[in-house]
Parts: structure tokens; sequence; C-alpha cells
């Protein structure tokens, strides 16, 4: 695992713990392994061979036979664990399991953040119900001019655009962690947050902006957190899409002549 793989699987942590967020058990076990024996390596002393040399000749001046002394086999254990490209494998090994095991939940992650994503969703529609087709931010104060209570509903679009934004990053964390290029192509970001089609997509020129979840609610677009999986399906049915649909606008001529 790089320092890119680290960060992310912690943004994942952090992300969905802000939205009160159990990840499966079993991962929660695993990265709490992993981040133990993190700690306990960081306690491990630098390799230095000097350290035995110096407990045989304690030994020896004790009249102690160096294979069997106590302090001679704790020295050659230390300078063992600490020699080049053992404490690596130990921190490789830690982190090869934390990845296995997310690996294997993945799916179970996504669906713990659906519930606050889900729940969230709805109150942004409902909100827009009542505030229209207005920027949270930039048309606040117009928002709030509405009367009633319409403080509290736009203060509940807040936090449910928030909360969504929050969840996405900690998709992020998953995806990065998992599959370190799957947002290498910044044209499919909006599909972490939305399923469309490709008719829409590109209608909407959702390849060149990047949506809040507010700016979706307003687009008319349905709210989905997918799975890593289901985020590559969306893809590849908008690119398969895209192929039928410029089939049939090169057929059409052909059929009219």
């Amino acid at each position: 695992m790089d320092r890119q793989q680290q960060a992310s699987v912690r943004q994942m942590f952090t992300s969905a713990g802000k939205v009160g967020v159990s990840l499966p058990k079993p991962v929660i076990e695993a990265s709490g392994r992993f981040e133990k024996i993190r700690a306990g390596v960081a306690e491990i002393p630098a390799h230095d061979l000097k350290g035995v040399a110096t407990a045989v000749a304690d030994a020896l001046d004790r009249g102690v036979t160096p294979a069997k002394d106590a302090a001679v086999s704790q020295a050659i254990a230390l300078s063992v664990i600490t020699a080049p490209g053992v404490i690596n494998h130990i921190e490789e090994s830690a982190s090869a399991n934390l990845w296995d095991v997310c690996s294997e939940h993945q799916d179970a992650i996504v669906v713990e953040l659906r519930k606050p994503f889900d729940k969230a969703a709805v109150t942004l529609a409902a909100a827009f119900e009542r505030i229209g087709d207005l920027d949270l931010k930039e048309d606040s104060e117009l928002i709030l001019k509405k009367g009633g209570d319409i403080a509290s509903v736009w203060a509940s679009a807040m936090e449910g655009s928030q909360t969504i934004e929050t969840i996405e990053t900690a998709w992020i964390g998953l995806s990065r962690f998992l599959r370190p290029n799957i947002s290498a192509d910044r044209r499919w970001v909006n599909l972490r947050i939305i399923d469309t089609t490709a008719a829409r997509y590109d209608e909407a020129d959702l390849e060149r902006r990047r949506l809040s979840a507010w700016d979706a609610v307003r687009e008319g677009l349905d709210l989905s957190l997918p799975t890593l999986s289901e985020f590559d399906e969306r893809r590849a049915a908008i690119t398969q899409q895209r192929a039928e649909i410029q089939a049939e606008a090169v057929a059409e001529p052909k059929r009219q002549s």
C-alpha cells in the first residue's frame, strides 16, 4: 500500500464516521489490526548489528556461552526483525490484509454509505419542492425571504447536501484505495452520485461540469450511490448508448434516401 492508498483508506473511515456510518465489522477489525501493527512498527528501533556484537562480548565477559545467553538471543532477534526489508514486509502484510478485507466487503461498505445518502436525497427532493430552482448558497437571501418555515427547509437542504458530499468523499476514498485509477478520467465524476442516460448526460454537458447533490436535484437527475462495479456499469452503459445513438444518426440518412 503506497502513501496515497493509506491516505485514501483513512479518508474513507474519517468521512464515514462524520455521517455516523458504521462500516462492516470485518473492515473495522482489519483497520484496527493495520493501525496497531503500524504503531508497533514505529516503536521498533533502527537496525544496528553492533547490538549483537556488544551482547556477545558481554556474554563472553561474564563467562557465558553466547549461544545460550538470553541477551544475545534478544539482540539477534532484534537485528533480524529490523533488517532491511523485514519492516517493509510486515507493513505490506498488514496493508494487504486490509485491502483484501475491504475488497471482499466493498459492496457492503457502499450499502452502509447508502443509508444516510438515500435519506439525504429524499430531504433534498422535498426541499426542492419548497425552494425551487435556486442556489442554496448564492440565493440564500432570496430563499429566506419566502418566509414561514423556509429557514428550516433551507437548513435541512444545506445539511443534506453536505451529507452527500461527505459520503461521496468516503466513496472516493474506498475507490482510490482499491482501484487507484478509477477516478482518473474526470469525465465520469458525476456518476458517483447520479444514474442517468447518455442523452441526458450529454444534454446537461456533464463531462465538463462537476455537480453537487443540490445541482443534480435542480437538473432533475436521480441521486444514487453506486458500488464500484455499478459505477463501471454506468460508464459502460453511457458509452454503449452513445454508440447506438451515433449508429442511428448514420443510418437515418440512408433510410431516407
